[in-house]
């Protein structure tokens, strides 16, 4: 069994309103404050006064401090950059060498806004065969121009995970993910293909109620779902198709920030733990979903303390 032992992340105290943002992008008045309303989105965090390199090394100056962890034991680094890998390949090997984890490969995974779980559920794997892996995930969305994007807005952060053997944390309990390949199909066959968020909702509450299923759980059985910091509107559909109230969704973080890409799972998984008083044996469900242009991986996690 694989736990997750340790997480933290950053987000700038550097805030810009969304309003002012999506008037960058067109929106009159009236349209952004619309959108505002609409989504929730209201603080964009924008990271500007220091590198990704700087803020990693104030989180792994933090995490190194922890007794039981020694550098010298982390087997695998996996980094992800939702924007990609363009002059930033270095920086998980650099990481890797400061901090002497001489024993750790690195991963480069890419799976945008559910790269966090892909991880986790890659980890989990790893453990299961070999409870000796000690795994670091990294996890970087920094933005220099793109910030709307279809129905939310983008802000930065950086986060970091700590995954082990060691009964402390969180236990991952299962996983189910699933990928819908049908727009590159399409464009191999050169048909038309429409995307249709509707469709996308559907399938993720599919996919939640799927893990469910699996085992053997009831909604009452979940203390909350934890997923991606997208909109309040998308959150109301996902409680309707779902047949849940709207507060069994963690939305805590979504004025505070932006959508912060796949590190939205490291800061509000973080922020579960942090806020609310779970007890053991208490359930909750990540969710979340990656894409590649418009074909979409689904992932659905139970944790349990």
């Amino acid at each position: 069994m694989a736990y997750i032992n340790y997480l933290n992340y950053y987000i700038s105290s550097n805030m810009e309103k969304s309003t002012k943002i999506l008037k960058e992008y067109g929106f009159s008045d009236e349209e952004a404050k619309k959108f505002n309303k609409k989504t929730g989105l209201k603080n964009i965090s924008i990271i500007k006064s220091k590198s990704e390199f700087d803020i990693y090394n104030e989180l792994l100056s933090d995490f190194f401090i922890l007794p039981e962890v020694e550098t010298k034991d982390i087997t695998n680094i996996m980094y992800i950059n939702m924007l990609g890998f363009e002059n930033k390949e270095c920086l998980p090997y650099a990481i890797q060498k400061k901090y002497k984890m001489d024993k750790a490969t690195v991963i480069l995974l890419n799976e945008k806004c559910g790269a966090t779980v892909q991880a986790l559920e890659l980890t989990d794997a790893l453990i299961e065969k070999d409870a000796s892996k000690k795994v670091l995930i990294l996890s970087t969305v920094i933005s220099e121009k793109d910030r709307f994007i279809d129905t939310t807005i983008l802000g930065d952060a950086v986060g970091i995970m700590y995954i082990s053997a060691k009964s402390r944390g969180m236990k991952i309990s299962d996983t189910i993910s699933f990928t819908d390949g049908q727009y590159s199909l399409d464009m191999y066959e050169n048909k038309k293909f429409n995307l249709q968020v509707y469709n996308v909702i559907l399938k993720g509450s599919s996919i939640i109620n799927n893990i469910l299923l699996k085992n053997n759980l009831k909604m009452y059985d979940i203390e909350l779902i934890i997923p991606l910091n997208i909109s309040y509107a998308s959150m109301d559909l996902y409680s309707s198709l779902l047949k849940v109230n709207l507060n069994k969704f963690y939305m805590d973080n979504i004025p505070k920030g932006g959508h912060l890409g796949d590190v939205d799972t490291i800061r509000n998984l973080t922020d579960v733990i942090r806020n609310y008083n779970l007890q053991k044996g208490d359930k909750v469900i990540i969710y979340s979903l990656g894409y590649k242009l418009y074909d979409i991986t689904y992932y659905a996690m139970l944790l349990e303390i």
